[in-house]
């Protein structure tokens, strides 16, 4: 408050003595003070910097000028304008550029590759973080160059078109942040190597990656961070099999009205419950993601896939479809999410239901080569499930086994319900066949039934075993050909 009361005095005294530089400065100092306020400051912050940059453009100051349209850029992000902070920066840049004033326009590089991954441009946010990282090192500015290079290897993680190239930027950059104490981005860092291993099967290397970004967060008091990480371990819950936990991780994030990850937080709790059986819970934890998600538009496509895999297995698949289309209809960007990936995959595999099974195959071949591309290994196994799955309603039971093979070390880490439906193709296809590896696939369903059991509440143990997935794996264990798409 303090701050802001000399700001203004500086301000009144400026426009007093008929200083308009002075009057500018003191203009952008307010803006920089009120976008970190509420949704009044934050509007009041947008209003100085137009103001400021409205002088400096009348004194014909282009150095000025493009400072203001910085800040200018940081209030309407502070807004969640986006598109609009994405035009503001780029003017910034091309005066930055202009003026020589190579700071600033390393800034403002980096905050454009924020601002066009907020807004879903994953290969404008990658190009914009490598220049600002290239340009830092020739600053001779560690720290952001290290910054940027790690922004830059998260966008690769997790949306290509090189996950491990992403992962060694993260790992270095992370021995940068650790040696100068940069706690905030330590923990992004160990954030993003931790999302990488969890999508590559690596679960015990995640968890770890995990409990460290935990604890600096916890001992910077950095609240926003923990809350974020929290959302992450309950995502390797899931991942592992354990969805009671899940649930129980993402309770304080789901009612914590400040976080970021709020959205998030509520779509596991759904994605959870709706795995232990909770169907009426999971729907209403979906209901209070989908009122989150007109404020975090990028989350939209994690809650459709999310109802659509609830209601694919509910046998509702007319809703299924709808929800898998429409996350397919948000995708824009040439480097595929995860979320399109999976929703073309399960598009495909029902239209191929519905006849044209040589085209519904193509297609999920193509969403199988972009998973692995992404390394998502886990992704890449449900779209081998579903394409076993046209193959046996052919008759096929050799292309069913085929579409399930792969290399051992791949399938050890595989998420235990998919590992789960690799094993009960294998029982279905092998068992017509009269082959003795149906045996052995039912043996390892029986053993993965085993461990996911072990993790459920005594009190959702019922409803665990009557949804329709794990009473189809149930059934295989008995020897019975199940493997058929849900009828």
């Amino acid at each position: 408050m303090r701050a802001r009361e000399h700001v203004a005095t500086g301000l009144k005294n400026f426009r007093t003595l008929g200083i308009p530089d002075g009057e500018a400065q003191a203009l952008l100092c307010q803006a920089d003070l009120l976008r970190l306020g509420d949704a009044t400051n934050r509007q009041d912050a947008t209003e100085a910097g137009f103001q400021a940059l409205a002088i400096f453009d009348r004194l014909g100051e282009r150095y000025n000028a493009a400072r203001a349209e910085h800040y200018v850029a940081l209030t309407l992000g502070a807004q969640g304008r986006m598109a609009e902070a994405v035009q503001a920066w780029e003017r910034s840049l091309i005066d930055a550029r202009a003026t020589g004033n190579a700071i600033l326009e390393a800034a403002v590089l980096m905050n454009l590759g924020v601002a066009s991954e907020a807004l879903g441009r994953h290969a404008d946010g990658l190009r914009f973080n490598e220049q600002s990282s290239a340009l830092n090192e020739k600053l001779g500015d560690e720290g952001e160059a290290a910054r940027a290079q790690a922004n830059a290897g998260a966008i690769l993680v997790a949306y290509g078109p090189d996950p491990d190239e992403g992962f060694r930027r993260v790992q270095s950059a992370l021995a940068v942040f650790k040696r100068l104490g940069d706690r905030a981005f330590e923990v992004f860092g160990l954030r993003m190597a931790g999302a990488y291993q969890l999508q590559t099967g690596l679960i015990d290397d995640a968890e770890r990656s995990f409990d460290r970004a935990l604890a600096v967060a916890r001992e910077r008091g950095l609240q926003d961070d923990t809350l974020s990480v929290t959302v992450d371990m309950a995502r390797t819950a899931i991942a592992k099999g354990d969805y009671a936990a899940a649930a129980r991780l993402v309770d304080a994030v789901v009612d914590e009205p400040r976080s970021r990850e709020q959205t998030q937080a509520a779509i596991l709790k759904g994605q959870a419950l709706s795995l232990l059986g909770a169907g009426a819970e999971a729907r209403a934890a979906f209901e209070r993601a989908a009122r989150g998600v007109e404020g975090d538009k990028g989350s939209r496509p994690a809650l459709l896939v999310a109802e659509g895999e609830a209601l694919f297995e509910a046998a509702d698949l007319t809703g299924a479809r709808e929800r898998f289309h429409q996350a397919r209809a948000i995708a824009a960007s040439p480097l595929v999410d995860a979320e399109a990936i999976e929703a073309e995959a399960y598009s495909a595999y029902l239209d191929g239901r519905n006849g044209a099974r040589g085209m519904a195959a193509a297609r999920l071949r193509a969403a199988l080569a972009a998973a692995e591309r992404l390394r998502r290994i886990s992704l890449a196994a449900t779209c081998r499930v579903l394409l076993a799955r046209l193959a046996l309603e052919a008759g096929d039971s050799g292309g069913a086994l085929t579409a399930v093979t792969m290399p051992a070390d791949v399938e050890a880490r595989l998420q235990p319900e998919v590992a789960a439906e690799v094993h009960l193709i294998r029982a279905d296809a092998a068992g017509r066949a009269g082959g003795k590896q149906a045996d052995a696939a039912r043996q390892a369903i029986r053993q993965i039934l085993d461990r996911l059991r072990a993790t459920v509440p005594a009190e959702r143990l019922d409803a665990f075993l009557a949804r329709p997935r794990i009473r189809r794996l149930v059934s295989s264990v008995d020897g019975q050909a199940t493997a058929q798409a849900r009828r």
